[in-house]
This record gives C-alpha cells, sequence and structure tokens, in this order.
C-alpha cells in the first residue's frame, strides 16, 4: 500500500510535493511572518503529555473536544488551567495532561512573561480510529539549558514577536513508516522540538508529543537529517528553536 507523508510545521507550512520537485516550498501565513513590533510572542510547547482516558471513556464511541484556558508561568509550568467546554469524563483526563504540560514561556522585549492561552484537546473513540500507544519509556528530553540559553540569546524564537526571519528548508527526507504502524493501519501526529543551529543543521531533537508505534523515533532521526538555509537576524545567522510536526497518513 503506497503511503503519502505530509509535514507541517507549526512555524512554517511545508508540503511535500511528488518527487519532481526537489526542495519543499514554504508558505508562511501573515500572522507568522517575521516583525519587529515589540508583541509577545507566545509560548512554545516543548513536551505535550497525551491524556489518560478511562477505559469507560474509550468505549463510548465518542468524538469530541475539551477546550480549556491556561496559564502559563514565566518558568513554562501550568499554574492553572480552567475548563470552557467539555463533557465528562473526558475533562478530568485533559486536563490532567494539560497541567503536566511544559512550555518555553512567552517573551516580551527579551524577557519570559506569563501568559493565558486556550488549548484544544481532541478525542476520537469511534471504530477504526488510530489511538496513541501509551509510553513503554522514557521520551528524549530537550536540552537542560534550552531555557537559560534561550533568556540569554544564544536561541532565538520566530514568529509573531520577532525580528527573527526563520529558517528555510533546503533538504527534508522524510520520514519512513514502521513495520509496526503500517501492519496496524495507524495514522497519527508526531510533534517534536527542534533547535536549528547557525549552519541550518538540527543540534537536538525531541518529541513535544508522541504517539507510539515507532513512529516518535523514525520522526526524530529523520529530522535530525535535514537541512535548513538558517534563520537570521539583522542579515546574520543565529539559532532558533521551533516546533515540527510529521503527519502519518496510508491512501
Amino acid at each position: 500500500m503506497p503511503t503519502r507523508l505530509l509535514v507541517v510545521w507549526l512555524v512554517l507550512a511545508v508540503v511535500f510535493r511528488p518527487m519532481t520537485d526537489r526542495i519543499p516550498r514554504l508558505s508562511l501565513s501573515e500572522d507568522q511572518q517575521a516583525t519587529k513590533s515589540h508583541a509577545t510572542i507566545e509560548a512554545l510547547p516543548i513536551r505535550l503529555p497525551n491524556p489518560s482516558f478511562p477505559k469507560q471513556a474509550k468505549k463510548t464511541n465518542a468524538q469530541g473536544q475539551v477546550v480549556l484556558s491556561i496559564n502559563i508561568g514565566a518558568g513554562g509550568t501550568v499554574k492553572d488551567a480552567s475548563v470552557l467546554s467539555g463533557k465528562a469524563p473526558f475533562v478530568d483526563a485533559a486536563m490532567a495532561a494539560v497541567r503536566d504540560s511544559r512550555y518555553l514561556p512567552a517573551m516580551q522585549d527579551g524577557e519570559f512573561v506569563e501568559t493565558t492561552k486556550e488549548v484544544t484537546v481532541k478525542y476520537d473513540f469511534r471504530k477504526n480510529t488510530s489511538q496513541p500507544e501509551e509510553l513503554k519509556g522514557p521520551l528524549i528530553e530537550p536540552p537542560q539549558e534550552l531555557l537559560k540559553d534561550v533568556a540569554d540569546g544564544n536561541i532565538l524564537r520566530t514568529g509573531a514577536g520577532s525580528d527573527v526571519t526563520p529558517p528555510r528548508v533546503v533538504l527534508a527526507p522524510d520520514p519512513e513508516y514502521s513495520e509496526e504502524a503500517r501492519r496496524e493501519k495507524f495514522t497519527g501526529r508526531v510533534l517534536l522540538g527542534v533547535i536549528v543551529g547557525t549552519d541550518g543543521r538540527p543540534k537536538s531533537v525531541w518529541v513535544v508529543r508522541s504517539v507510539g508505534h515507532g513512529l516518535d523515533q523514525q520522526s526524530v532521526e529523520t529530522v535530525k537529517q535535514w537541512k535548513f538555509s538558517p534563520a537570521r537576524r539583522n542579515g546574520q545567522p543565529v539559532a532558533v528553536v521551533l516546533n515540527v510536526e510529521t503527519s502519518f497518513y496510508l491512501y
């Protein structure tokens, strides 16, 4: 069965074309263009645990979402969360996962600041829908000095509120399906954290949101091979941190 893979960036939208297109094309939404304003740079997720829904809830064939408002402190942890919408028994599991999430804090004028954002936790327990696998071991952690490096300006942020021009993909091999995921006809998306160095090479890659089934490691190992034209600030190459999402679908 042929496999089609779509890779979508949170800060850069990348769609892989047929093999005749050697370099992926990028399209930036208006709110993702680099800007020199003093607006707040939004918090960036560095770990998003999957909700652990009760077994009874999984037997309901339900589909829906829980919408929460969260307060992210200047240290990157979720200080508070409140429910905007959602149904029991899905709310408790979504709330627990969100409270355990970690972020690079929002930034304003070069300083970490507290911020509030709305997050949506989706669920789909209908027949034949794919579910993330429960973790069998620890995930690769982001660098221990990440917050310090960002605070010190050694690693910068892109997007609205930043004066950094985002990196541009010049080489991006596709991740392969794992045998386990192909056998189970699994579809899903892995969210990664990536530090791109001044030479355009990924310096660190880790899993932000896992799906398991062998696809987390496939995504990490493949993105490590990517090559970028580096991000730039005032015309000079700079190191940046961003999210990359790899999506796996079978057609």
